[in-house]
């Protein structure tokens, strides 16, 4: 079953909520490994998307499309994405899509990019 939920790809949605326990895993067990359908585009940066529900507005639209223009978008509206980690912190959560996020596994740190001769045969 496809779930329609606004969420991140290859990056992190940030819900900031107040005083949520950080002993939640009931909630990580229920989102981790479901599929979701994204209901926007989603920037190509671990930053993510950020949600403030303790604000009127909970998306902040210019810091969206800022992003979007920086980093391009990673995952398209409609597109599937499978939910690989949810992070439930002091006072937000976090829901990475598609093994994206920052601090993941395999996340390269390094700041030199080398170019890599290609073999011909």
């Amino acid at each position: 079953m496809v779930r329609s939920v606004l969420l991140i790809p290859m990056v992190a949605v940030t819900l900031c909520v107040p005083s949520l326990n950080a002993q939640n895993t009931p909630l990580e067990s229920y989102f981790t490994g479901k599929q979701v359908v994204l209901k926007i585009d989603m920037p190509g940066t671990q930053i993510g998307v950020d949600l403030r529900f303790n604000k009127s507005t909970p998306m902040d639209w210019k810091e969206y499309s800022s992003r979007i223009k920086q980093f391009g978008v990673a995952i398209r509206q409609g597109d599937l994405a499978r939910v690989t980690s949810v992070a439930v912190k002091r006072d937000m959560i976090e829901f990475q899509l598609d093994g994206g996020g920052f601090g993941t596994f395999g996340d390269d740190a390094n700041t030199t990019v080398t170019a890599k001769p290609l073999k011909r045969n």
